[in-house]
């Protein structure tokens, strides 16, 4: 008889997998070998929004380029800490759109449930890097409070999970 066996995202790998990600500067300029002429502004930019960078995406990043498109995507910069103008904390103005702890309700018809702030991968153009996800943690309670908020705003047709 032929065993089953669990597809491989069933698997604890991921887990295993994040738990090893890149989160020190340092360690991705050496691991990628890149210019340590560059390491200062990309301790700055991390300082400003933490890296965080899992083994397998950094296999496809090429050593040495501070050029390649999947390293820019991830790697701290300076320029990520300048004031500019227009540029605000929250482009998309959802913090006015948090009617309680882990739900926006922005649009009409759409709420976004937040499940959890961590993501697998924190890229560098993340417009959600200032959202408090700290004060939008949802305890039991909440979870009920959201499904009474449901089924006060009967005009909601679509739930989004989000995980960061």
């Amino acid at each position: 008889m032929i065993t089953r066996t669990a597809p491989s995202w069933h698997t604890e790998d991921w887990q295993i997998l994040l738990s090893g990600s890149i989160r020190c500067p340092e360690a991705l300029w050496k691991r990628l070998e890149l210019p340590l002429d560059s390491l200062p502004a990309g301790l700055k930019g991390h300082q400003a929004f933490p890296l965080r960078v899992p083994e397998p995406y950094l296999d496809k990043i090429l050593p040495g380029r501070l050029d390649d498109p999947l390293l820019r995507q991830v790697i701290p910069v300076a320029a990520e800490t300048d004031q500019v103008a227009g540029y605000v904390a929250d482009p998309l103005g959802e913090l006015g759109s948090n009617p309680q702890s882990g739900l926006l309700h922005k649009y009409h018809s759409r709420v976004l449930l937040v499940l959890s702030g961590a993501c697998a991968i924190n890229c560098r153009y993340c417009f959600r890097r200032h959202f408090p996800y700290e004060d939008n943690r949802l305890s039991t309670a909440e979870f009920a409070q959201v499904e009474t908020y449901l089924r006060e705003h009967p005009e909601v047709n679509e739930v989004i999970l989000s995980g960061g």
